[in-house]
């Protein structure tokens, strides 16, 4: 069985007419009343819906952009990976198109560094041999003008030497003989002095002869 609800009452006197004033503002306390409870639900209701919402939307928001932080997260990671993977491409084929042509510069320098060593070298072998060609030729030239006159004093002083003896000592016995044959004779030189003549003339001779060949060796070693 239901409980008797004092609103019943007010209503079940409203419609027979025996309202007064009293149950008028028992009326309106109970529906300020009830205004007041309804609101305080709605109130709550609403705090719930609102928090529960969110929490909702935190979560998902959380959510999206926990997802989207991991999205941007691999699509950096893959745009870094790939920039890196093109940067060390690039930089691995700028490094080796550097070596190749610093490896055809320094090869190109290095033979172009011989060639002129070479040239230069060449050059200065040749005009080495040319002056010490020059200077042997004008050495053996000297030398040979030199021993020509030595030899050619040496003769000179030796025929001097032979033609003062003669004239000192054999015109003078000719005369000798000239004046007399006997006296002559006592004059005439023995046999060691002549053996001495030869001898002198045999050394002469030699040297002239020395000097000859020591001019051919010259000449073969230009």
């Amino acid at each position: 069985m239901q409980p008797i609800l004092f609103g019943d009452i007010l209503m079940g006197k409203a419609v027979i007419g025996m309202l007064d004033e009293k149950d008028l503002q028992a009326i309106a306390g109970l529906f300020n009343q009830a205004v007041s409870e309804s609101e305080n639900r709605m109130k709550a209701y609403m705090e719930s819906a609102v928090s529960n919402s969110e929490n909702r939307m935190k979560a998902h928001t959380e959510s999206a952009v926990s997802e989207s932080e991991n999205r941007m997260k691999a699509y950096m990671e893959s745009a870094v990976s790939n920039s890196e993977n093109r940067m060390k491409a690039h930089t691995e084929s700028a490094v080796s198109e550097s070596e190749n042509r610093m490896k055809a510069y320094m090869e190109s320098a290095v033979s172009n560094s011989e060639n002129r060593m070479k040239a230069h070298t060449e050059s200065a072998v040749s005009e080495s041999e040319n002056r010490m060609k020059a200077y042997m030729e004008s050495a053996v030239s000297n030398s040979e003008n030199r021993m020509k006159a030595h030899m050619e004093s040496t003769v000179s002083q030796s025929e001097n030497r032979t033609k003062a003896y003669l004239e000192a000592n054999v015109e003078k016995k000719i005369q000798l003989l000239a004046e007399g044959h006997k006296i002559i004779l006592d004059r005439l030189p023995d046999a060691d002095e002549q053996e001495q003549l030869k001898s002198r003339v045999k050394v002469l001779e030699r040297i002239v002869t020395d000097m000859r060949v020591e001019i051919d060796e010259l000449k073969k070693a230009q």
